[in-house]
């Protein structure tokens, strides 16, 4: 897991999550706030649902972390 973090094309994702997804269009949505859409439906799309979201995607690309706890 440790060396899949560590692959250059997993910390490009990794610091895009906060990117617009077209950096053309100023009004566009960030990725994070389409995978916060995509996970949830609407009426679950919530201030707590959506911290959850960014702290398991820090976990998940944070390389500290190999998840064996």
């Amino acid at each position: 897991m440790k060396k899949w973090k560590q692959r250059d094309n997993v910390k490009q994702v990794h610091e895009d999550l906060y990117n617009l997804s077209d950096p053309n269009n100023p009004s566009s949505e960030q990725y994070i706030a389409l995978i916060v859409k995509s996970v949830f439906a609407e009426k679950d799309r919530t201030h707590a649902n959506a911290i959850w979201v960014q702290s398991v995607l820090k976990m998940i690309f944070d390389e500290t972390s190999d998840h064996k706890n």
